[in-house]
């Protein structure tokens, strides 16, 4: 037994099922997502609902929502000619969001938005810790005036470095 031959043993038609959404109309939705596309799913979420480290709950939920039709499935979505809101509400009102929903199991749709959620927190984490020492740098700089800052980063260059994490013992 070898990769090959899980990967013929488990076609990826195992992993799609059919939905129908209008008389005569279908969608192909996949129940898991590759590897790559999952990093890609959640990338997408934090760069569009994390700005500066502020955050719009509601806009992560619709844009969570969203990322799921658009990476699970075929549904073709023209986000030029409607905005994503707009597209979102008409998702929900036809039941079509439930129903591509309903096809990816408990487990996938927990673990995605877990990953969301812990991309969107180190995504906050990050940029606070950078306001907080550019916020630092000013309040010096403001106090010491540039001049005197510059004269006192020429005296101690290590002001500038990273604080070094101190060892336990």
């Amino acid at each position: 037994m070898n990769i090959k031959d899980i990967e013929k043993y488990n076609k990826i038609e195992n992993n799609i099922k059919i939905v129908k959404i209008a008389e005569g109309k279908i969608i192909h939705v996949k129940k898991y997502l590759a590897s790559d596309q999952k990093m890609a799913f959640v990338i997408d979420i934090v760069n569009r609902c994390v700005d500066g480290g502020r955050v719009i709950p509601v806009s992560v939920d619709i844009v969570t929502y969203m990322n799921f039709v658009i990476y699970y499935s075929d549904l073709e979505i023209d986000l030029e000619e409607k905005s994503i809101f707009e597209v979102y509400d008409i998702l929900v009102q036809s039941n079509v969001l439930r129903r591509i929903l309903e096809v990816i199991p408990e487990e996938e749709l927990d673990a995605m938005v877990e990953y969301v959620k812990e991309s969107i927190e180190n995504e906050i984490s990050y940029a606070s810790s950078i306001a907080g020492g550019i916020g630092e740098m000013t309040k010096v700089i403001a106090e010491a005036s540039l001049p005197g800052f510059i004269e006192a980063v020429k005296e101690n260059p290590e002001m500038l470095e990273e604080p070094k994490e101190e060892e336990e013992e």
